[in-house]
């Protein structure tokens, strides 16, 4: 999500976005874990991340949610993202993230969409 190739032109308020999701990631990782250190890493090095993510000090535990708004085509389209992570062992490399509508409007277009699948 966090790539400048990707959604990041049509996320509203990016700089507040971006700065969550790598601040929950960067609390979610285990010290020793090379690989999720070096994508968070990656992402840190990409154009427009706001730089104050670096330092966990500096922010907030954060919530365990957050809304984002798309702007594509004329339409928004505002989801509730969650951040979760697995309790069982033999899962902790999953990381889920689950995207609900925050409006009506998103809900009519993700049944629109859900509806051509």
């Amino acid at each position: 999500m966090l790539h400048p190739d990707l959604v990041k032109p049509y996320i509203e308020d990016w700089e507040a976005v971006a700065r969550d999701v790598v601040l929950h990631a960067r609390r979610e990782t285990a010290p020793g874990d090379e690989i999720a250190q070096n994508l968070i890493e990656e992402v840190l090095a990409y154009p427009s991340v706001p730089e104050d993510c670096r330092d966990l000090t500096l922010a907030p535990a954060g919530a365990p949610f957050l809304t984002v708004t798309f702007n594509a085509g004329g339409k928004r389209l505002s989801w509730i993202i969650t951040f979760g992570m697995p309790q069982d062992i033999t899962l902790q490399e999953l990381r889920i993230e689950s995207f609900y509508p925050a409006n009506e409007a998103t809900e009519q277009s993700a049944a629109e969409l859900a509806a051509n699948f």
